[in-house]
């Protein structure tokens, strides 16, 4: 055994054949597991940094799970920050990452419920016409009766009609 040990702890000459025989990936969750919301766990960290090659790369096929609602090209950024690493946003699959089965809604109008930037999120799925809560509210005010403000207005516009 050479004494030339590389970042995962393997001998050189063994990392290399090891690393080349892989038939097996990891899905790592991001939520309390990598990061608690937008820090991330020093152990968590320290640990994936064994699947980290000498080039900086992953060694082993990774995507990384969370049921954030956010654009996987932002939370693919913020990965890569933790470990060091490119992280691709195809890597990162959301809670809402399922909706990209429904191809024949992709042309329909869709309503988007959530928070963030939920037009970005639908359109990186592959909706095209699609509208939110706020657009509807703007649109018929007096359907809005989660606003308290908007719910007095109205409670004393139809008081007097």
């Amino acid at each position: 055994m050479s004494g030339n040990i590389i970042k995962n702890g393997l001998p050189e000459e063994k990392a290399k054949t090891f690393w080349k025989k892989l038939n097996f990936g990891i899905l790592f969750d991001v939520d309390g597991v990598i990061a608690r919301g937008s820090t991330p766990i020093k152990a968590a960290i320290k640990g994936m940094q064994k699947i980290i090659g000498p080039d900086g790369k992953l060694t082993v096929p990774t995507s990384f799970v969370t049921n954030a609602c956010n654009r996987s090209s932002d939370k693919a950024k913020q990965i890569s920050e933790w470990l060091g690493t490119e992280i691709k946003a195809s890597q990162v699959i959301h809670a809402q990452s399922p909706l990209t089965v429904f191809r024949r809604y992709h042309d329909k109008r869709v309503l988007v419920i959530g928070q963030g930037k939920l037009k970005e999120m639908a359109t990186d799925l592959g909706f095209q016409c699609i509208c939110t809560i706020e657009e509807i509210r703007d649109a018929f005010p007096k359907l809005d009766m989660v606003d308290h403000a908007n719910r007095k207005k109205l409670v004393l516009f139809y008081s007097f009609v």
